[in-house]
């Protein structure tokens, strides 16, 4: 059941771990996770993301535009 590639089940890190991986901070995965910007599932009350969904999204820090939940910049 579950099985991925190599027969491993699914690997899920917490806000902290997602944060690492995506260059922001874990407030703002948080926030973007609660907005439906991030796939994520609540469990026991905490955010999980699943390591492989976060590893094909863009970069946000590398993007010119802001990460989700930023305020706009002032013009």
């Amino acid at each position: 059941m579950g099985d991925q590639e190599g027969g491993t089940e699914p690997r899920y890190v917490d806000s902290a771990g997602a944060a690492r991986i995506l260059g922001l901070a874990p407030v703002t995965v948080r926030r973007a996770a609660k907005a439906g910007q991030l796939p994520a599932v609540r469990i026991g009350g905490e955010w999980r993301f699943l390591v492989e969904d976060l590893r094909t999204l863009p970069r946000y820090r590398s993007s010119p535009e802001s990460p989700p939940g930023s305020p706009p910049e002032p013009d």
